[in-house]
C-alpha cells in the first residue's frame, strides 16, 4: 500500500525559457502534462556580456547601441518575460517560481540550469528545441543537447508535434 504523503508530495520541474516559440512549447507541455500540484521553476538566462545574437529580436539595433543600453534592454526583456509567464501561471492555477541565470556561453547556461535543477531537487528539466541542424549545433552550441548530457535528472526536449 502506498504512503499518502508520497502521492501528494509536490515535485519540482525546471522549465527553461528564452522568449522563443520553442521555449513556450516547453512551458505549455509542462502545464498540460505535469501534475497540477507540482511546482514549475521557470528559468531565464541573462547574458553577462550582451552580444549580437541572431536569435534575439531586440538585438537588431545592437550595432548602434552602447553596451549599457544593450544590458538595459536585456533586463527589460527579462522582466517582461517573467511578467508574461507569471500571469500565465496564475491563469493556469499553477505554483511557479522564477530564477534568473547569468551566463557567458551556451555551455555555461546549460550548466547553470542543471545546477538550479539540483538545488531545487527537480525531477525534470524541460526545454524547447530550436531545431538546429548538426552544423549549427556544432558552431553555435545547443543548450538542449548540453542539458541532455550534463543534468543528473531527466531532461525532456519539447518539440513541435506538427
Amino acid at each position: 500500500m502506498s504512503n499518502p504523503k508520497e502521492t501528494t508530495q509536490q515535485r519540482a520541474h525546471v522549465v527553461a525559457l528564452d522568449g522563443s516559440e520553442d521555449a513556450d512549447k516547453a512551458f505549455v507541455w509542462a502545464l498540460r502534462n505535469l501534475p497540477k500540484n507540482d511546482k514549475l521553476v521557470l528559468v531565464h538566462g541573462i547574458h553577462t556580456q550582451p552580444l549580437e545574437n541572431p536569435h534575439m529580436d531586440w538585438m537588431d539595433q545592437a550595432t548602434t547601441l552602447s553596451r549599457e543600453e544593450r544590458a538595459r534592454l536585456a533586463k527589460e526583456r527579462h522582466k517582461a518575460l517573467f511578467s508574461h509567464y507569471e500571469k500565465r501561471c496564475k491563469e493556469a492555477d499553477r505554483v511557479c517560481t522564477f530564477e534568473t541565470i547569468k551566463f557567458r556561453s551556451n555551455g555555461e547556461l546549460a550548466n547553470n540550469i542543471c545546477q538550479v535543477a539540483e538545488e531545487d531537487r527537480a525531477s525534470t528539466v524541460i526545454a524547447g528545441s530550436r531545431g538546429l541542424g548538426l552544423y549549427d549545433r556544432v558552431m553555435l552550441g545547443s543548450v538542449s543537447t548540453a542539458l541532455l548530457n550534463r543534468c543528473r535528472c531527466s531532461v525532456l526536449i519539447a518539440r513541435d508535434s506538427s
